[in-house]
């Protein structure tokens, strides 16, 4: 049936039992004795909404049983997927909201494999200790990192993956490079000397901690140096997302050199952000 005055997301909405009827009918036809028992509805609420289905077009009546047609099964599909998209974007929002340009967000359809640690009055440091762990099981020969901080506990998780052998290309900000080569510069040109990383600064802002590997992929919030929330991922999606990302930045990004070259990773006694 086509011509329907009303919006199809307005005729689901008005009767949420419609969905479900819908999703059950793709999976089981029946007739309206069996449906309301395995819907948990009345008799009554199921024939109504039935009724509203068939005339819809999306349920038809074959045989005394009710069945789903070709529309109502890519309607339950697509349901669902704007159903779960709905749910990625609320459970990841401290992560989604640290992106300004939402052409720059993560895809909500990939989010759903996805972990997210934020602070909370008992773990006000488990963003960073879930950064910390999954460093630790990167296996990986190269890092590719967007920053808008520096501080202590991440250069020293880095620092063993340079040590293992991982090169790390890092993005920072030229207000955070310039204000860390003011705090510290000795310690400032040892870091971007160390053979296993090349530090880039990118003229304009960069919102939120992104850090990839071969298998894995971290995206940071932060409320202005303090880490908030840490999203991890394995999908593939998100890793894809995130080197577009980084090459994005990168294209607009100079490297920062200094005279000397050093063998390995080092740090000193004073972070680069001056704690």
């Amino acid at each position: 049936m086509t011509g329907h005055s009303q919006d199809p997301n307005q005729f689901l909405a008005r009767s949420p039992e419609r969905a479900a009827l819908l999703r059950q009918l793709r999976d089981s036809p029946g007739r309206p004795s069996s449906i309301a028992a395995s819907v948990s509805m009345s008799r009554r609420s199921v024939q109504r909404n039935l009724t509203a289905l068939t005339r819809r077009g999306w349920v038809e009546k074959v045989d005394g049983a009710y069945r789903v047609t070709t529309s109502g099964a890519l309607v339950v599909e697509a349901h669902k997927r704007y159903s779960d998209e709905l749910a990625a974007i609320d459970r990841f929002s401290p992560i989604v909201d640290a992106f300004s340009d939402v052409d720059h967000a993560p895809p909500p359809t990939a989010l759903s494999s996805a972990t997210v640690t934020t602070v909370t009055p008992g773990q006000p440091h488990g963003p960073l200790h879930q950064y910390l762990q999954a460093i630790e099981r990167f296996e990986t020969e190269r890092v590719r990192m967007l920053s808008p901080v520096l501080s202590r506990p991440l250069h020293g998780a880095h620092a063993e993956l340079g040590l293992g052998g991982a090169h790390t290309e890092l993005i920072l900000t030229e207000q955070l490079s310039e204000r860390a080569r003011r705090l510290n510069p000795r310690e400032f040109d040892l870091l971007v000397s160390v053979a296993p990383l090349t530090v880039f600064r990118h003229p304009g802002p960069i919102e939120a901690g992104i850090t990839i590997g071969d298998d894995r992929v971290l995206v940071c919030s932060y409320d202005d140096d303090r880490l908030t929330a840490c999203l991890e991922a394995t999908s593939s999606a998100l890793i894809a997302w995130a080197r577009e990302l980084f090459d994005h930045y990168r294209s607009q990004a100079s490297e920062i050199t200094t005279p000397n070259s050093v063998a390995s990773p080092t740090t000193g006694d004073v972070g680069l952000d001056g704690r």
